[in-house]
């Protein structure tokens, strides 16, 4: 016998999710131990389990840490395709914070493969969706993100600008 809470959930899904979470902590852990390997293989395993919870929220949580792990094992087609699924469904859920970390995360694996113009464009929509969000920290994170592109495509004209609002946007928050 499963016992039923409040919300709905049985204790048997609470514990599934609870380990499931715990997974993809390890493999949060093992990225700041720079074993990015282990990290994609517990963020795998959550994924697996996240999907049989049909715990879409979490899924897609798992899927942006996917991404992040992929990247840093320099498996740019599978950071990309993890980050892409994370975003279709940031959207379907409608987490505007959620689409707006993903699109600088696509822009940093844009930044990894030397797609500097590609980047840029994935920082300004960020920035776009940042800035109908209460996050002052997303937004000062897809400026500065502009300013080093800018920087590097030397399109010193909007690197100041950039840099200026992401100060001005550091020092609100």
């Amino acid at each position: 016998v499963h016992r039923v809470f409040p919300d709905g959930t049985h204790q048997g899904h609470l514990k599934s999710r609870i380990k499931t979470t715990a997974k993809v902590n390890l493999g949060n852990v093992y990225l700041g131990l720079h074993q990015y390997e282990k990290a994609v293989d517990f963020h795998k395993n959550a994924l697996t389990e996240a999907r049989l919870l049909d715990d879409r929220a979490l899924e897609t949580s798992i899927l942006s840490s996917l991404g992040i792990s992929s990247l840093l094992v320099s498996d740019f087609p599978q950071a990309i395709a993890y980050q892409e699924q994370a975003l279709k469904q940031f959207r379907a859920l409608d987490n505007r914070q959620g689409e707006a970390s993903t699109l600088i995360n696509l822009g940093l694996i844009d930044f990894s493969k030397g797609e500097f113009s590609q980047a840029v464009a994935r920082y300004q929509e960020a920035l776009a969706i940042a800035q109908t969000t209460s996050r002052r920290s997303m937004e000062a994170s897809a400026r500065g993100n502009l300013c080093n592109e800018y920087q590097i495509l030397c399109n010193y004209h909007n690197a100041p600008d950039a840099l200026h609002q992401q100060q001005h946007e550091l020092a609100q928050t």
